[in-house]
């Protein structure tokens, strides 16, 4: 299972988990286009390379693009998959992996992952600078840290099953949230 955001949900519920609505930007003053959905994505450190993740509170199992899987030259282990979206269930032949994700402190966390040929739609440059005096002169003074979004493809979904590795709450503003990742000093 995984997040329905990924999958053509229209539910207004679903789209706005782990996520900023429009109508919530445009309160705050901050120009992005309609239907815009921030998830909970990072640019993070593997042995071979950096990879796009996506956190997603709502899936039970990790995923990596078969082409980054390859770009990574990771080894895995055919395997028969099972996935369950809200699209429907679909079976495939894939492979199993191991991926070493480094966090800021140089330790090495090892999921396992499994292959898929889509994740979710390329990541666009949203500019949230528009809400940064909502929170705190610390977190104001580390702007830069806090506004680094990725851009481009999901390679790489982390899910539930490896919730310590997703980033936790760091400060909170009414809907805003910052989360503190340990893959990043921001």
């Amino acid at each position: 299972h995984h997040h329905r955001s990924l999958h053509g949900s229209t539910t207004t519920f679903m789209l706005n988990v782990n996520c900023l609505n429009s109508e919530e930007w445009e309160t705050h003053h901050v120009t992005v286009p309609n239907d815009v959905t921030m998830l909970t994505m990072q640019k993070v450190s593997t042995v071979s390379g950096d990879v796009n993740c996506f956190f997603d509170d709502g899936s039970t199992c990790c995923l990596i693009l078969h082409s980054t899987a390859k770009r990574l030259g990771l080894k895995g282990e055919r395997i028969r998959m099972r996935l369950e979206t809200v699209n429907g269930i679909t079976e495939s032949e894939s492979y199993m992996y191991y991926l070493d994700l480094i966090d800021t402190d140089n330790v090495s966390h090892s999921i396992k992952i499994f292959a898929v040929d889509w994740i979710a739609d390329a990541i666009k440059n949203v500019s949230i600078d528009g809400v940064k005096e909502l929170f705190s002169a610390k977190i104001q003074a580390e702007w830069a840290k806090v506004d680094t979004r990725p851009s481009g493809d999901v390679e790489v979904l982390i899910g539930l099953n490896y919730l310590g590795l997703h980033p936790s709450d760091f400060e909170i503003r009414g809907n805003l949230k910052l989360k503190k990742s340990k893959f990043s000093s921001g």
